[in-house]
């Protein structure tokens, strides 16, 4: 009769322990999947956003009546591989410096293309921001599992690695010019 309740009690304890990695694993995956939903999100709105530069490099050239590119460092990114990190500082980069020229010039302000290209930047980086605020929450929720008991052990037999916020920067390493402003 006792070995009918030690099988028992092995039976509890492994269904506790299968219950607990099943809770963890989906979790894990949950995140990581959100996470991915976020990249994605983030590289479709860098593409359109791409092109949107060029379109913009386009009108600048037609406008200011020159065949040289405004956005050359940009155009020239198709022929790397690089991260969607890059391309965004990239992008960035060149809509600071196509801002700067279009405010010492007032009358481009008032083409249409010009609204319709500046409308959509506009609505690309609000989609943008709210995608990288989403991918960091949920990297945040990810690496925590990655790294607390029990969820971390699950994570190990699954070969989960801790992520890397979209920033680009590693919060865990010694390098404290990370958080420059």
């Amino acid at each position: 009769m006792g070995w009918i309740y030690a099988i028992l009690i092995i039976i509890l304890i492994g269904s506790s322990l299968g219950l607990v990695y099943v809770i963890c694993f989906n979790k894990i995956k949950e995140n990581d999947i959100r996470i991915k939903e976020a990249e994605s999100i983030i590289d479709e709105s860098l593409r359109n956003k791409y092109d949107l530069m060029m379109r913009l490099d386009l009108l600048l050239q037609k406008y200011f009546k020159t065949d040289k590119p405004y956005f050359k460092e940009l155009k020239e990114l198709k022929k790397e591989d690089f991260s969607s990190f890059t391309l965004d500082r990239k992008i960035e980069e060149a809509s600071l410096i196509g801002l700067k020229v279009i405010n010492d010039e007032d009358n481009i302000l008032k083409e249409a293309d010009y609204l319709n290209i500046s409308n959509d930047i506009k609505k690309i980086d609000e989609k943008l921001s709210a995608a990288k605020s989403f991918y960091n929450k949920y990297t945040t929720k990810y690496n925590t599992l990655v790294n607390h008991f029990p969820s971390s052990i699950i994570a190990k037999v699954i070969h989960s690695k801790e992520k890397r916020y979209y920033d680009g920067k590693n919060l865990n390493d010694d390098i404290y010019e990370d958080f420059k402003l």
